[in-house]
């Protein structure tokens, strides 16, 4: 009986984080453009890339959106501040994706979806750069 316990508390925590990963933020670094578009450009390629992904924008001050993702039972919703030169993808909150703040772990899909949305973004902003070197 012991044995079959034992058994079956190491499958429940098996189990219940082989779908999870730590959330991966996409930091400003990751994320800089050489500083030839405006900080309105920006917040349209934020627009863009979110509105091809399905992520609902909020404005959150001049220079930053709350971003919502609503997919199947989970929500996801992020932080999105923003320059001319980059912006950072930073987790706010979720449902059903079993955060736990102790260890940052969450349900690999958040990664995945945020990594998606990062791109979007990414080829929005490309656009918006090469109108401006056009331009010059």
């Amino acid at each position: 009986m012991k044995k079959f316990l034992a058994v079956a508390i190491v499958s429940i925590l098996f189990v219940s984080t082989a779908f999870t990963a730590i959330i991966e933020n996409i930091k400003p670094v990751n994320a800089k453009f050489p500083a030839i578009i405006t900080k309105e450009e920006m917040g349209k390629a934020i627009q863009e890339g979110s509105e091809k992904q399905g992520w609902i924008l909020e404005e959150n001050g001049d220079s930053a959106y709350i971003a919502t993702l609503n997919y199947e039972q989970y929500v996801v919703v992020v932080d999105i501040p923003y320059d001319n030169t980059g912006y950072s993808i930073n987790y706010k909150s979720s449902e059903n994706l079993n955060y736990s703040a102790t260890s940052q772990m969450i349900n690999m899909g958040y990664n995945r979806w945020v990594a998606i949305f990062d791109q979007s973004i990414r080829l929005a902003v490309r656009k918006y750069i090469v109108e401006a070197k056009k331009k010059k």
